[in-house]
């Protein structure tokens, strides 16, 4: 019996979201947890994790998007699904989905620990990527991933991300 490409899982935080965990692919490493919580560490310091933010891709109004957090064999990517998408909420919350992904998709035997998506915030605008590293750098028409039977995203934002 073959594994499924993608995997639901339901979470709750602040907003319910689905989670779609990777299936093997070539240009995907195995996610580290270890360089995860290190990463998730450095995203929740300071004392306004839980305070809403605007996040946005327009320079200047808030927390620009694309960005990425990485270390050695963990990525965490952020990025609005439109243009002119906006969503306002707190940092923590995307730690939180970050670190439900990790759970379901990495820890989980059962799947490839390469990492997932999920489409998150209270306006659900937001695309969440935490996966291992990506070598070599593939074509974004080589990771379009399904998010349901209707709706495709690519992930062409790899090549052009904030880093911190």
């Amino acid at each position: 019996m073959q594994k499924s490409f993608l995997v639901s899982w339901f979470f709750a935080t602040r907003v319910l979201a689905v989670i779609n965990c990777f299936a093997d692919a070539p240009f995907l490493r195995r996610v580290v947890v270890d360089d995860c919580a290190d990463i998730f560490s450095i995203m929740q310091e300071g004392d306004k994790v839980w305070a809403p933010m605007h996040f946005t891709r327009e320079e200047g109004q808030g927390f620009t998007v694309p960005h990425r957090w990485h270390k050695t064999s963990c990525t965490v990517l952020i990025d609005m699904l439109e243009d002119g998408d906006d969503d306002s909420f707190p940092l923590g919350s995307i730690v939180q989905a970050a670190s439900n992904i990790v759970r379901v998709c990495v820890m989980d035997s059962s799947m490839s620990g390469r990492g997932g998506r999920a489409i998150i915030g209270p306006e659900k605008k937001m695309l969440l990527v935490v996966s291992g590293t990506l070598d070599p750098l593939p074509r974004p028409q080589d990771i379009l991933f399904k998010a349901n039977a209707s709706s495709f995203r690519t992930l062409s934002f790899l090549r052009n991300v904030n880093t911190s």
